[in-house]
């Protein structure tokens, strides 16, 4: 089966993040070295810890209310400090992804003639199950 992008869904505190792009899903092990000098030249690692981050990125469109698109999409960062990240197929219901993640990161590029966009980093605390 080929997935597409549309088929991936990430939604933050229960709701799709809206106007959602494209993302980037990230998900890093760090590797302990077990070898000695002794060994030889080449290196034995095992692995450790791991450590997971979502990117998004999005067209800036609609506030929420009397706020500016701008504002709604900084907010995002600000208020929604420590939220259930869920990274779904959309076809597949019961096919998910959870963990707590933290936004730490807000980026909007708007250049003359283009459309504005924003990423959001999304760093995970926790496990991802």
């Amino acid at each position: 089966m080929i997935i597409h992008g549309k088929d991936i869904i990430i939604m933050a505190g229960g709701t799709a993040i809206a106007a959602a792009r494209s993302c980037d899903i990230q998900v890093q092990t760090d590797l302990l070295e077990v070898s000695s000098s002794t060994t030889g030249k080449a290196r034995t690692f095992i692995p450790g810890r791991y450590t997971w981050q979502v990117t998004t990125n999005h067209l800036i469109i609609g506030g929420t209310g009397d706020t500016t698109p701008v504002r709604t999409f900084i907010r995002r960062a600000i208020v929604n400090n420590t939220v259930t990240l869920v990274i779904k197929d959309n076809d597949y219901t019961g096919d998910q992804l959870t963990g707590t993640a933290i936004c730490n990161n807000a980026r909007i590029t708007a250049t003359k003639g283009n459309l504005a966009q924003g990423s959001l980093v999304w760093q995970g605390s926790g496990e991802l199950t």
